[in-house]
């Protein structure tokens, strides 16, 4: 069954119909799997944090990013006042962030 009608921070009517006929199942076994990241070589990747900040689902709480990275460098946090499905609803703001890191 879909997430309620806005749930996600998709609200405007085009995109949730798109939105609808693109969902499909999620196999329950990615959820029952824990991911496991014991090369210390991970620790060396330098990460950034892309928060969507715009809606906040009750219950849900985000966990904190320490202010250093396993790597030493400080810890870099974007924000995007928009719900989880910003590649729906901020595209082209996320990807200006995303070429920001020049991958």
């Amino acid at each position: 069954m879909p997430a309620p009608l806005g749930l996600f921070g998709v609200t405007d009517p085009a995109d949730v119909a798109w939105l609808r006929a693109m969902l499909s199942g999620q196999p329950v076994r990615c959820l029952q799997q824990p991911v496991r990241l014991d090369n210390p070589a991970v620790d060396g990747i330098a990460r950034t944090h892309i928060h969507c900040v715009g809606v906040m689902p009750v219950g849900i709480t985000r966990r904190p990013v320490p202010a250093i990275q396993p790597n030493g460098s400080p810890a870099r946090v974007w924000e995007l006042p928009t719900g989880h499905d910003c590649t729906i609803t901020m595209p082209t703001e996320l990807t200006e962030l995303l070429l920001k890191l020049g991958l």
